[in-house]
């Protein structure tokens, strides 16, 4: 069996491409999509309900009925398959999706910040 070149590097761990990054809302330095945790300013960053990257201020937006963040051209191009909140279920069209200004942005994102702080020291607690 012929694994191909541009495969076998990806499986064996030859030159893969360095993961995209993107600013941290918090500290803005540069922190890989997938990250949650900027280990700059060790803050936890919220992560989008439609693709699963982690926020920026530059892009905010949220579900107007659960209010869970989300990248704003994600949620519209999620909206675009099935009009339904990745997270609620409630139908949605991507009308009704804000574009937070750069100040509402980082408002919002400091806000749900504090609150997954906050279930996070409570789960601590319990344990």
């Amino acid at each position: 069996m012929c694994i191909r070149d541009r495969y076998q590097r990806r499986v064996h761990g030859k030159e893969e491409p360095d993961e995209k990054q993107s600013k941290c809302p918090f500290c803005k330095d540069l922190v890989p999509e997938a990250t949650l945790e900027c280990p700059t300013c060790q803050n936890s960053i919220p992560f989008c309900i439609a693709s699963g990257k982690h926020m920026v201020v530059d892009d905010c937006g949220k579900c107007p009925k659960c209010n869970y963040p989300a990248l704003r051209t994600y949620l519209i191009r999620s909206l675009e398959i099935e009009n339904v909140c990745p997270m609620c279920g409630e139908e949605l069209t991507g009308d009704e999706i804000p574009q937070l200004s750069l100040e509402e942005a980082v408002a919002y994102l400091k806000e749900r910040k504090l609150d997954f702080s906050k279930k996070r020291e409570e789960e601590e607690k319990t344990n």
